[in-house]
């Protein structure tokens, strides 16, 4: 009995041992997990930083200082010009989904009875819905900030950085879906903040008839 339990108490030890090292490992995995749930938001943010400081750095010394616009006519002509840059990725999308239907016969009918698309056509569609969802806020944004700003770079910042969100997007995309925020940030934050610029202006304007 006096042999065995050294014995014992070695193999509880060893236990114990690797009970302790298990927790150790999962507190570590803990720390990586929670990184991974804020790297969304690190990713967010650095759209954001990004956003303001490269759109000061466009309108204060990059862009030449225009003149005015005479009209809100001539400003909305202006904004609807740029827009063909953004509007050629609605078009590049769209036509992304219809070379894979095109070359690919089993994504080609997607009403048929028993469809089942593939990843690659699934992958484009949700670039296409997502790129769709955004660009209709996008030229809104664009649209309402031409008539209240008689100014063309806020406009021109704004297309820029629709353009480049969408070009990072697809590329972050294409490498894994959870590294799409950041594009998503930059197409998505610039419309926001132009709408909520054009909200405000306008409602100022209105408290100041009314008052």
């Amino acid at each position: 009995m006096s042999e065995t339990t050294p014995i014992l108490n070695a193999s509880n030890n060893t236990q114990d041992a690797a009970v302790g090292s298990s927790s150790q490992r999962r507190g570590g995995g803990g720390g990586g997990s929670i990184f991974s749930r804020l790297s969304p938001l690190f990713n967010l943010g650095g759209a954001v930083v990004t956003i303001i400081v490269g759109g000061a750095l466009l309108y204060c010394y990059i862009l030449p200082k225009p003149h005015k616009y005479s009209s809100q006519s001539k400003g909305v002509v202006c904004a609807l010009q740029l827009l063909s840059f953004s509007t050629l990725f609605l078009a590049f999308a769209i036509q992304w989904v219809g070379l894979r239907r095109f070359n690919n016969p089993s994504d080609s009918n997607p009403g048929t009875p028993g469809y089942n698309p593939s990843e690659t056509i699934k992958f484009r569609n949700q670039l296409l819905q997502n790129t769709l969802e955004q660009f209709v806020v996008h030229v809104l944004a664009v649209l309402s900030l031409s008539a209240v700003v008689a100014d063309y770079r806020l406009v021109f910042c704004l297309v820029l950085a629709f353009v480049l969100g969408r070009i990072i997007y697809y590329i972050t995309y294409s490498i894994h879906p959870s590294k799409r925020a950041f594009g998503f940030a930059m197409t998505f934050f610039p419309s926001v903040f132009a709408l909520l610029y054009v909200a405000g202006t306008v409602s100022w304007k209105i408290i100041n008839h009314v008052i």
